[in-house]
Protein backbone atom coordinates (compact mmCIF):
# COMPACT_ATOMS: atom_id res chain seq x y z
CA UNK A 1 0.00 0.00 0.00
CA UNK A 2 1.12 3.60 -0.19
CA UNK A 3 1.13 4.15 3.12
CA UNK A 4 4.33 1.70 3.25
CA UNK A 5 5.85 3.59 1.21
CA UNK A 6 8.40 6.43 2.67
CA UNK A 7 12.21 7.25 3.33
CA UNK A 8 13.09 4.71 6.09
CA UNK A 9 10.03 2.10 5.73
CA UNK A 10 10.99 -1.87 5.55
CA UNK A 11 11.92 -2.58 2.49
CA UNK A 12 10.52 -5.81 1.30
CA UNK A 13 12.78 -8.01 -0.09
CA UNK A 14 12.48 -9.02 -3.83
CA UNK A 15 8.90 -7.49 -4.01
CA UNK A 16 9.66 -5.20 -7.09
CA UNK A 17 8.75 -2.52 -4.91
CA UNK A 18 11.42 0.01 -3.37
CA UNK A 19 9.57 1.27 0.27
CA UNK A 20 12.28 2.43 1.75
CA UNK A 21 12.41 5.33 -1.17
CA UNK A 22 16.36 4.65 -1.61
CA UNK A 23 16.29 4.27 -4.86
CA UNK A 24 16.80 0.09 -5.24
CA UNK A 25 14.34 -2.87 -4.14
CA UNK A 26 16.26 -4.59 -1.09
CA UNK A 27 17.15 -8.65 -1.71
CA UNK A 28 16.92 -11.16 0.44
CA UNK A 29 19.84 -13.55 1.45
CA UNK A 30 17.53 -15.71 3.87
CA UNK A 31 15.89 -18.79 3.20
CA UNK A 32 12.42 -17.58 2.90
CA UNK A 33 10.56 -18.27 0.19
CA UNK A 34 9.59 -14.75 -2.61
CA UNK A 35 6.00 -14.43 -1.12
CA UNK A 36 7.81 -14.20 2.64
CA UNK A 37 9.78 -11.75 4.94
CA UNK A 38 11.39 -12.88 7.88
CA UNK A 39 9.79 -11.34 10.96
CA UNK A 40 11.87 -9.58 14.44
CA UNK A 41 13.13 -13.25 15.05
CA UNK A 42 14.40 -14.33 11.75
CA UNK A 43 10.91 -16.18 11.11
CA UNK A 44 9.65 -16.84 7.59
CA UNK A 45 6.41 -15.18 7.11
CA UNK A 46 3.64 -13.83 4.17
CA UNK A 47 5.18 -10.32 3.30
CA UNK A 48 1.03 -9.89 3.34
CA UNK A 49 0.68 -9.62 6.80
CA UNK A 50 3.11 -6.52 7.56
CA UNK A 51 0.98 -3.40 7.05
CA UNK A 52 -2.01 -4.96 7.03
CA UNK A 53 -3.70 -3.31 9.53
CA UNK A 54 -3.35 -5.89 12.29
CA UNK A 55 -0.41 -5.86 15.06
CA UNK A 56 1.63 -8.67 14.43
CA UNK A 57 2.33 -9.52 18.26
CA UNK A 58 3.03 -13.16 18.02
CA UNK A 59 -0.45 -13.96 18.16
CA UNK A 60 -0.67 -15.23 14.68
CA UNK A 61 1.12 -17.83 13.80
CA UNK A 62 1.95 -19.58 10.20
CA UNK A 63 3.40 -22.92 9.91
CA UNK A 64 2.67 -23.20 14.06
CA UNK A 65 5.63 -20.78 14.53
CA UNK A 66 4.65 -17.43 16.03
CA UNK A 67 5.29 -14.29 14.03
CA UNK A 68 6.77 -10.91 15.34
CA UNK A 69 6.43 -7.50 13.13
CA UNK A 70 6.48 -5.92 16.75
CA UNK A 71 9.83 -4.47 16.52
CA UNK A 72 12.33 -1.34 15.44
CA UNK A 73 13.81 -3.02 12.54
CA UNK A 74 10.41 -3.64 10.96
CA UNK A 75 8.72 -0.18 11.87
CA UNK A 76 6.74 -2.17 14.32
CA UNK A 77 4.62 -3.68 11.77
CA UNK A 78 5.13 -0.58 9.45
CA UNK A 79 2.78 0.88 12.31
CA UNK A 80 0.19 -1.30 12.88
CA UNK A 81 1.24 -2.06 16.08
CA UNK A 82 1.58 1.55 17.58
Amino acid sequence: TASSIYPGAYDIPDDGIDQDCDGVDSTSSSNCLSNEIEDCNGVCAPAVWLDDEFCDDGAEEHNGVAIYFDCPALNNDNGDCL
